[in-house]
């Protein structure tokens, strides 16, 4: 595979223009699409990282050691879904 780099090829590009396959390229959207995918992963980690704390240290209060934990976890799981369904119905309505 060879790439060699055009400055024409690379300012029309840079524009949304058309490049020499014919197809437009609009590299703004695409990262917009990439960072929004990338953060999906953040989301529920972070959901469910913050359910799991929270939890292990209500359990850890209350000496129930399973319950409060296992509970707030699936409601990280839950948060972090719900921050999905978000961001799908948004991108679905911009891309519209």
């Amino acid at each position: 595979m060879h790439f060699s780099f055009n400055s024409d090829i690379f300012f029309t590009v840079e524009k949304g223009e058309e490049n020499k396959s014919g197809k437009k390229t609009n590299w703004a959207e695409m990262n917009r699409s990439f960072g929004l995918l990338f953060n999906i992963g953040y989301y529920v980690a972070a959901s469910v990282g913050i359910g799991l704390f929270t939890g292990y240290h209500i359990d850890k209060y209350f000496k129930t050691d399973p319950v409060f934990t296992l509970l707030f976890v699936f409601l990280g799981v839950g948060a972090g879904l719900f921050e999905i369904v978000k961001i799908a119905m948004k991108s679905g309505k911009t891309k519209q």
